[in-house]
């Protein structure tokens, strides 16, 4: 142990124990925070065998019951990409995105360890080339069943193997209303109740396409219910960046 005298010890030791105090507060909104958003998403969606929520926002309230599809029958794609030959050979400074479920949280993205391809590459990928507002589902690992929605900072680039691309009918299925069902609990049970693969925890696109989502008719409804959910996470998002 290094020493310095009693005061200059005193000293050191009040100003690190401020801080903890600071990250002690801020840690506690944090869980506040989500704790009000885990509470919303109980009631903006409805329960087991319910046709409607606890909660509607008061322009939806004499709106039709809500129905229950198969996530197959509003989608125009189910699919994933593929990590290039050569693996981490093909990584570049700048260039195409390249998503990995290491980037995919629940509902953004982590970016701090973005990788890129090049042209070339992702030429050779162009069929799993990100559109804006697909919905990124992470399939395998530890991580299965985050999601986001693909922003500015990925579109038009590519992912790998361990993300599906989830690409809406959006007159039918709003995508960031689809993207705050999968990461809600009702979401994640379904995605946990699918998975296969023995010890390796996985999804396949049959799975994902069997999925039920309960849906408002009124596409309006779902824009609301997403924007309300949506704006918790930027909060969410905000409050961790401030803590770390």
């Amino acid at each position: 142990v290094v020493l310095t005298n009693l005061e200059e010890q005193q000293k050191i030791a009040a100003c690190l124990s401020s801080l903890d105090d600071v990250i002690t507060a801020e840690s506690k909104k944090l869980e506040v925070l989500k704790e009000h958003k885990k509470g919303l998403l109980q009631n903006l969606f409805p329960q087991e065998g319910e046709t409607v929520p606890k909660l509607r926002f008061k322009e939806f309230e004499d709106s039709w019951e809500w129905e229950e599809r198969n996530l197959g029958d509003v989608v125009e794609k189910v699919g994933s990409g593929v990590t290039p030959l050569g693996g981490e050979s093909n990584y570049r400074k700048n260039g195409r995105p390249f998503v990995r479920s290491q980037n995919v949280s629940w509902g953004f993205f982590l970016l701090n360890d973005i990788v890129f391809i090049d042209e070339e590459t992702h030429k050779s990928q162009i069929s799993t080339e990100l559109k804006t507002e697909d919905v990124l589902l992470n399939i395998t690992g530890a991580s299965i069943g985050r999601s986001a929605v693909v922003n500015k900072h990925v579109a038009g680039g590519n992912v790998n193997q361990h993300v599906c691309i989830i690409r809406t009918v959006k007159m039918t299925l709003n995508p960031l209303y689809l993207n705050q069902y999968l990461i809600s609990d009702f979401g994640q049970k379904q995605i946990h109740n699918c998975q296969a693969g023995g010890n390796r925890q996985g999804l396949n696109f049959a799975q994902i396409r069997s999925f039920l989502i309960p849906l408002p008719t009124n596409l309006h409804e779902q824009q609301k219910i997403a924007n309300t959910l949506s704006s918790i996470d930027d909060l969410i998002n905000a409050q961790s960046q401030k803590i770390e």
